[in-house]
């Protein structure tokens, strides 16, 4: 039988936010580029309708997601607007966007890497590669092969980045994800830095009230969602086939095998074979 299971996990977009661009320090343009991602049809017609499009840091099935977080939405137009208050304006000459900065004519072109191994991560690219193009925007890519990628974008040498976390089932795994000095020291690849965030998480480590400690990483999830520093794009399904003769089998927020007990749970009835095939 086959079984589809809701895993925590995320792709995402990563804007680069540490002034290293003229492009992405701007909120409007990370909203921009959220809105002009066309997340239903990539859902459809790349992913066969598999995984959920994401809302944010925290799955909707966990209990530090905030119910108040509304999706941003494939919106072009809106799209244009936001790029259109943020300076970024389309010459009619070529049709691509340039601003001004520092006395020089900036185009709005940048490079989207990602690493090797996925099928559908090209397939995504070129569909966000096409809708950027009609608004006015140029995206190239850059494709590492995964040692090479985790190197780069470590050290911050990118302008945006596609890939994806896995996740624990507590809330606290994802701050070396978002405060300011985990920008040196942790996975702040982007240099996101919000002092409100950064409190925030130190609160959620001292607070053992769950109540008030799910409030807390609920504001922060709001605040994320907000700021837009990733285009959050979709939650991982897992699917899996397994044979029918085994019993116990469970899904967890990370899947079926990377959790306790996993398959040291299995089992088969008495007089069945010994052994069945899985194929995760």
């Amino acid at each position: 039988h086959k079984s589809l299971g809701r895993e925590w996990g995320f792709s995402y977009i990563c804007w680069n936010m540490d002034g290293s661009n003229p492009f992405f320090t701007d909120k409007r343009v990370r909203y921009a580029m959220t809105h002009a991602l066309n997340l239903p049809l990539i859902r459809e017609k790349i992913l066969y309708n598999l995984p959920t499009i994401c809302l944010g840091e925290y799955h909707p099935d966990s209990w530090m997601f905030n119910p108040d977080v509304q999706p941003l939405g494939y919106d072009l137009e809106r799209s244009k607007a936001l790029l259109d208050e943020a300076g970024w304006v389309v010459d009619p000459q070529d049709g691509w966007r340039y601003k001004t900065i520092d006395g020089e004519k900036v185009k709005f072109t940048f490079t989207l890497t990602y690493s090797q191994g996925s099928a559908s991560t090209p397939k995504i690219a070129a569909v966000f590669q096409e809708d950027l193009k009609k608004i006015g925007v140029e995206m190239q890519t850059h494709i590492f092969e995964w040692a090479t990628f985790v190197q780069k974008i470590r050290k911050h040498e990118f302008q945006a980045e596609m890939a994806a976390w896995g996740t624990g089932t507590d809330p606290d795994t994802s701050w070396n994800l978002w405060r300011t000095e985990e920008y040196i020291t942790g996975r702040n690849y982007g240099g996101y830095s919000n002092p409100i965030v950064d409190e925030l998480f130190v609160q959620g480590r001292k607070e053992f009230d769950f109540e008030k400690r799910k409030k807390i990483y609920q504001e922060i999830h709001k605040i994320l969602y907000e700021d837009q520093p990733y285009t959050w794009m979709f939650n991982a399904a897992s699917l899996s086939a397994i044979n029918n003769r085994i019993r116990g089998v469970q899904f967890s927020p990370r899947g079926i095998f990377n959790f306790d007990p996993s398959f040291y749970g299995w089992w088969v009835l008495k007089g069945q074979a010994k052994h069945a095939a899985v194929m995760p």
